[in-house]
């Protein structure tokens, strides 16, 4: 399988261990554009201010936003 890894990734975790780890993950798989939220909030924000995001990997139990609740909602 072949993989585009210059994509963007946004991780979003509210522990900064998690996203650490994913992160290191990444990076050792050849992404070079990984950027993090500690939050659905903050998450939200940073796609809202047009940052190009390819793939979301997203905690899904996380204190203010849920991984999952604003699309829920939309």
């Amino acid at each position: 399988m072949v993989v585009d890894t210059k994509k963007s990734v946004l991780v979003v975790d509210d522990y900064p261990s998690m996203r650490h780890l994913i992160k290191s993950i990444l990076h050792q798989l050849g992404f070079a554009h990984v950027m993090e939220a500690d939050d659905g909030d903050t998450a939200v924000r940073l796609l809202e201010d047009n940052h190009r995001i390819d793939l979301i990997i997203s905690d899904w139990n996380m204190p203010k936003m849920s991984g999952l609740e604003r699309w829920w909602a939309a």
